[in-house]
């Protein structure tokens, strides 16, 4: 005798386990929408996959081999459609969910001291942390792979330069735009545009005035001239590979932006008043990359990574003067007196220093840690923050931070270090000083230090990630 019945019961309750597993999903989900908006699906969609895995999961302990009857029964969820122009609102929240992991590419502090943007390469976004606070209030996702930040002067507009990948390189900026106007719920909204810019967008250099952004594309070896009022572009050609980018201060007669292309040896020169390129390039060390310009335009100082070597061109005349400097280097910062050049030195774990008066080197190079790879200076120039990110091997994870000295007419550098991390990774990535000289931030992989000026201590960290 053969007892069906039973068998129909517990295939019964079987189906109704699995339809309040997907009910209680199905809940779930909307209610994360309700809380984080459309604009927030990079946080929504990890967590719906997640619940609809262990629905799935409870499918195949109860003995289930397919649900395809069931789904029939299942209502479809409502997915937000995206917007079909180039802008979205993106909304400020006090709580915001953090990725799983990240990987930083870039900080940047606003003029006004107020935020740190944080780009997260691994996530194709941008973390907003509310400097008050040292929380991340928003997470905007922008292009590929963003890899630069650029913030306006009057802090209104951030630009992100999504570089993509070797296999898929990316040919946006993504502009960020505050609105200062909150609701009724204390809440901030912000516009999010794509702007479209040549192919590999690294390199970002606002005018002093904030009306236009200029662009580095190495891959396709242009400028990208974005007006900020309306967000249009024009391009203008230049040397192969251009990377490194720099414009003069508003105490220059004219205004002239300077571009370093790797590719072949040269220096691009553009006259930001009709945007042209001004007679041929100069030519430089062998693969230049950072660049920088004194504070009174008369030179402009160029590392050439393949070298060794920083080239000095003098504005007036286009000359340019040879000096050998450390291996490796990249990183170019002028002293904020103007009378000095530092040039972190990433093949020699050293910075070499530059008299601006004669272009001579000061001394023997400092020595510092592994990989230096960013440099902030203090407003006074008294001190000098250099990132050692080491490699993924041997990851630096210190600070080296060196004290200049010119008591008695010699000049003099003390040196000591501040471990900001334990990344498993080459790691910190980048650094940065607040306007007022009174904070460092230190963007490792997966977090950010905060360091006091007045102490050379880490005072906080900020997380960036859940696994943080």
């Amino acid at each position: 005798m053969t007892y069906i019945r039973p068998r129909i019961k517990a295939r019964s309750f079987r189906i109704k386990l699995v339809l309040l597993c997907f009910i209680i999903t199905l809940c779930t989900v909307v209610s994360l929408f309700k809380l984080f908006g459309s604009s927030n699906l990079s946080h929504v969609v990890p967590i719906a996959s997640t619940l609809l895995g262990a629905s799935c999961a409870a499918v195949s302990l109860l003995g289930l081999s397919s649900v395809a009857n069931l789904l029939p029964l299942i209502p479809p969820l409502p997915l937000p459609t995206p917007s079909p122009t180039p802008s979205s609102l993106a909304l400020l929240r006090e709580a915001v969910m953090l990725p799983f992991d990240s990987d930083l590419k870039a900080i940047a502090v606003s003029p006004d001291g107020s935020k740190l943007y944080a780009a997260d390469g691994l996530n194709n976004a941008v973390s907003v942390i509310d400097l008050s606070i040292n929380e991340v209030v928003a997470i905007v996702g922008v292009g590929s792979n963003p890899s630069n930040i650029a913030i306006a002067p009057d802090s209104s507009r951030v630009y992100v330069a999504n570089l993509g990948t070797p296999d898929s390189p990316d040919n946006t900026v993504s502009v960020i735009s505050l609105i200062e106007d909150k609701n009724e719920d204390g809440e901030l909204f912000f516009n999010i545009t794509e702007v479209k810019v040549g192919v590999g967008p690294s390199g970002l250099a606002i005018t002093p005035d904030g009306s236009k952004v200029y662009v580095t594309n190495s891959g396709s070896d242009t400028i990208s001239v974005i007006d900020t009022s309306a967000n249009e572009v024009k391009t203008i050609p230049v040397g192969l590979g251009p990377g490194g980018i720099a414009i003069t201060s508003n105490d220059c007669e004219s205004s002239k932006v300077y571009v370093a292309n790797s590719a072949d040896g040269t220096v691009s020169v553009i006259d930001v008043q009709n945007d042209t390129v001004i007679g041929d390039p100069i030519i430089v060390g062998i693969e230049p990359r950072g660049i920088a310009i004194t504070l009174d335009c008369s030179k402009v100082y160029v590392a050439n990574s393949a070298s060794n070597t920083v080239s000095a061109i003098t504005t007036s005349t286009n000359e340019v003067k040879t000096i050998p400097v450390g291996s490796n280097p990249g990183v170019v910062v002028v002293s904020p007196s103007g009378s000095r050049v530092y040039i972190a030195n990433s093949g020699s774990n050293t910075v070499s220093v530059i008299n601006i008066e004669d272009d001579t080197v000061i001394g023997e190079p400092i020595e510092v840690g592994p990989n230096p790879t960013g440099i902030a200076i203090t407003g006074k120039g008294s001190k000098l923050y250099v990132a050692n990110s080491g490699t993924d091997d041997e990851p630096g994870n210190i600070v080296s931070v060196i004290e200049v000295k010119t008591g008695d007419g010699e000049l003099s550098f003390n040196v000591s270090e501040i471990q900001v991390t334990e990344s498993e990774k080459a790691s910190p990535v980048a650094i940065t000083i607040k306007p007022d000289s009174s904070r460092v931030y230190v963007a490792n992989v997966e977090n950010i230090s905060e360091i006091d000026v007045s102490t050379d201590k880490v005072i906080d960290t900020i997380a960036v990630s859940a696994s943080n």
